[in-house]
């Protein structure tokens, strides 16, 4: 498995201590991944290795992994190109999980004009905005041989920080995201498999 803009290894270190998987945590920071070193006083599991490079240029052969996850709210996996790095370096069948910002009531509400600028860029054909919706989605990274399966919207719940810490806020963002997902929901999780 990949992790994809691995930043200090938050998403990482809930995954490798499932000794099903070898994972290759990669960022182009180096600071990230010398904080994401730091860590682990006593070295690195042995089923755990850190890269530094771009997500443009993924230094791996072609078909190397099963999976690619790449989580941040503007994860690596996001930006404009890195779409056919993703596909190369996976697997025929492996699976890309990948979080996007979503155009919810809330962007809309809080700063109407630069979500318009958002959407407007999205329905330019000269442009490469694909963050907006599932459809959108399809749209950019089917031609690059990674198939749109699934989302889920996540943080659904009014952005108020003081509501993040309590303990009905989890299922209450369940609650939401079900109810009203597209429409509330600030971040989009897809699922995209390698055809």
């Amino acid at each position: 498995m990949l992790d994809l803009g691995c930043g200090s290894g938050d998403l990482t270190a809930l995954l490798v201590d499932d000794p099903r998987l070898s994972m290759v945590a990669l960022d182009l920071s180096a600071s990230a991944l010398g904080r994401f070193r730091a860590s682990y006083p006593n070295g690195l599991p042995s089923t755990l290795g850190l890269a530094r490079a771009s997500v443009y240029e993924l230094p791996f052969r072609d078909g190397t992994f099963d999976a690619v996850v790449s989580f941040g709210y503007a994860s690596a996996a996001s930006y404009n190109g890195a779409e056919r790095e993703v596909a190369r370096v996976l697997r025929p069948g492996g699976i890309a999980v990948i979080d996007f910002a979503n155009p919810s009531l809330y962007h809309w509400l809080a700063s109407p004009l630069p979500t318009l600028r958002w959407y407007r860029r999205y329905r330019a054909s000269r442009e490469a905005q694909y963050h907006f919706g599932w459809r959108g989605l399809r749209e950019h990274f089917e031609p690059a041989g990674l198939r749109f399966d699934t989302c889920r919207y996540v943080n659904a719940y009014p952005p108020l920080q003081a509501l993040a810490d309590r303990t009905w806020c989890a299922p209450m963002d369940r609650f939401l995201a079900t109810l009203a997902g597209p429409l509330l929901g600030r971040i989009t999780i897809a699922r995209f498999r390698r055809m």
